[in-house]
This record gives C-alpha cells, sequence and structure tokens, in this order.
C-alpha cells in the first residue's frame, strides 16, 4: 500500500459510521503506519481509533491511543495545528470517560483536568468545557457542592468551537437539576428536548431515560411508558449508552418485572465485559432491583441476588474508596429503598 493509497482509505474509514467492522479496517491501517514507521499516518489513524472506541464504550483502548496522540501532538506541534481542536475534543471525551474507572485515583484525574485546562488556555480556547466536565466528574464523585460551583462556571463562560453542542449542554443541565430536586426547571428543559427545539446525534435518545423515574415519581405513569417504549429503541444498539439500558432496566423493576427480561438478557453481557465500571455499577444494581422485584411478584429470578448485591456492594466500595466518602453506597441504598417507596406500581 502506497501512501496515497493510505490515506484514500483512512478519509473513507474516517467518513463510515462507527462499528466494530471499522474498528477492524482501521487496525489494519494502524498495523501498516507501524510496520511502515510512518507516524504521521499513525497519529492519524490512532485519533480515528479512539474516536471509534468511545462510540463502541471500549473506553480503556480510547485512553491508549489518546494519550499516545496527546504526547504526539505535543512534541510536533509545530506541524500538526489542525489538530489542535481535535486533540482537545478527544481530551474531553478522555475525562469524561476516566472518572468512570475507580482504579484511576483522584490526583491522577485532577492532573489531567489541570493539563487539559492548560491546553485550553494556551490555545486561546473558552474555559467552558474545562468547567462542564468538573461538574460532571464532581457530581459522579458525590461532591454536589463543587458541581454547584462547577456549573455556575460553566453556564456563564463563553462559548466556542470546543463547547458541546446546544441540546447536549441542556441535556447536562437537566440530569443535574433533577440531581438536586429543581424539577420544574428540569421538566422545562425536557419539554424543549422533546420537541426538538435543540437536537443532535445522541437527543433526544438521551433524554428518554432520564425522564422515566422523575415522571413515575410524579404519577405520570403513561407518558413514562411511552418514553421507555420510545427511547428504548433509539439506544439498545449503542453499546456505549449501559448506563441509559441500565435506566429503562430499573423501570420496568418498577412498574411490570416480567417485561424486563429483554432487557437483562440484552445487555447483562455488556456489563459482564467490564469496560465500563460505571455502567456495570449501574446495570447491577438495576438488575438487583428488578430481581427483588421478581421474587416479589413469585416470578423466577436468573440470577443469584446475594451474588448480584456483593457484586454491586464491591463496584460501590471501590469507587468510595477513591472518592473519600459513601456516595456509592448511600446511592445504592436509595435505589433499593424504590421498591419500598412507591415510586412505580407493580402490575
Amino acid at each position: 500500500m502506497t501512501i496515497d493509497e493510505f490515506w484514500e482509505k483512512y478519509e473513507t474509514l474516517a467518513h463510515t459510521e462507527h462499528s466494530y467492522e471499522k474498528y477492524n479496517l482501521l487496525i489494519d491501517l494502524f498495523s501498516w503506519t507501524m510496520e511502515n514507521e510512518q507516524p504521521y499516518e499513525e497519529f492519524a489513524v490512532r485519533f480515528e481509533l479512539l474516536n471509534c472506541a468511545n462510540f463502541l464504550g471500549e473506553f480503556e483502548i480510547l485512553f491508549d491511543h489518546f494519550f499516545w496522540c496527546l504526547e504526539f501532538f505535543q512534541n510536533n506541534e509545530e506541524h500538526l495545528q489542525e489538530w489542535t481542536s481535535s486533540i482537545l475534543w478527544g481530551f474531553k471525551w478522555t475525562l469524561e470517560r476516566i472518572v468512570l474507572f475507580p482504579h484511576v485515583d483522584k490526583e491522577a484525574i485532577e492532573e489531567l483536568f489541570s493539563d487539559f485546562q492548560e491546553l485550553l488556555t494556551k490555545h486561546q480556547f473558552s474555559s467552558r468545557p474545562f468547567y462542564q466536565f468538573r461538574h460532571k466528574a464532581s457530581l459522579l464523585e458525590g461532591d454536589f457542592q463543587s458541581a454547584e460551583e462547577y456549573y455556575g462556571l460553566w453556564v456563564n463562560a463563553s462559548r466556542d468551537e470546543l463547547a458541546d453542542c446546544a441540546a447536549c449542554e441542556l441535556q447536562a443541565e437537566m440530569e443535574y437539576l433533577f440531581q438536586i430536586n429543581r424539577t420544574d426547571e428540569a421538566l422545562h428543559i425536557a419539554e424543549r428536548l422533546l420537541n426538538r427545539e435543540v437536537t443532535c446525534g445522541e437527543i433526544p435518545h438521551l433524554t428518554y431515560s432520564k425522564l422515566l423515574l422523575p415522571y413515575l415519581r410524579l404519577g405520570k405513569t403513561a407518558e413514562a411508558q411511552y418514553f421507555q417504549s420510545e427511547g428504548y429503541f433509539m439506544i439498545y444498539q449503542k453499546p456505549n449508552l449501559l448506563v441509559e439500558a441500565s435506566e429503562h432496566l430499573l423501570f420496568f423493576a418498577l412498574t411490570n418485572p416480567k417485561g424486563g427480561k429483554k432487557i437483562f438478557e440484552r445487555h447483562i453481557d455488556s456489563a459482564d465485559a467490564d469496560k465500563n465500571p460505571y455502567g456495570m455499577f449501574s446495570f447491577y444494581l438495576a438488575s438487583l432491583v428488578w430481581g427483588k422485584a421478581l421474587k416479589k411478584n413469585g416470578l423466577r429470578v436468573p440470577f443469584s441476588l446475594q451474588e448480584m448485591e456483593s457484586a454491586v456492594l464491591a463496584i460501590a466500595d471501590d469507587f468510595d474508596v477513591r472518592n473519600g466518602n459513601q456516595y456509592f453506597y448511600e446511592k445504592m441504598g436509595e435505589v433499593l429503598d424504590l421498591l419500598e417507596t412507591g415510586a412505580g406500581a407493580n402490575q
């Protein structure tokens, strides 16, 4: 293969929808760059690999390629100016995903955020994405005071080409407002997203699952059932959306346990693969609630409740040790309590 043939194949793949087939074809190009010692071509194909891996939920592969690309970019910056915004977008994806892995300690995470902010400043970009993703990381750590501070900085910072699109930002705001019980404001944003006032490749796909529990709590079961049906169709084939699949399974646990069987069977292998510890925690916890709901309704549970509970506790402990609190343990208790507090009526 010549250099020209490489770039022709690369450009074709770069404009192809992400899939494991695409990933494998990119690996073929990657192998060629290694065998022929073509570092700039290796940089380009690694960046497309990390992009594809992010979509496929292969987050550790994303990290491996991103950190190689970041180092190469910093060592060859004068020749790669056109890649600056792409590298910073890759940094955003990495920051969003790396906090989902409890074995990555807080010091390493803080260092990465610091490096990201320095790069933004160096290249004269707004700090808006730094504040946004620091806000999201704080929420995952159970640090709601920091989350509130970063939220204010985020929404008031100027927008530029590194900001998430309007739909994704509104989605993130909605999720946060639900978490801090500013329900009316969250519902107002939800209405805008559902009406497709703003939209993108992932919105309103991600919106529906975030509305299931709030609408059940408001007694709007029919609307929640519509959101479940409409929303699950949009996300069930996306391997990076295990958390959203968990929310659909939890909905069935609280409303119609028998109906959750297909969701459990479709996603349990993804959870077991341990490619996303936070997604794994979310799906195992939803499965535990679903299993308890099955048992409560006299239905067969397709796994050991004791083993599932032990698995959830182990992951919660890993996150809590990293974060220095009991946020995940308490979250586990709150979700399990939903069966008793009447968030939804079993049928």
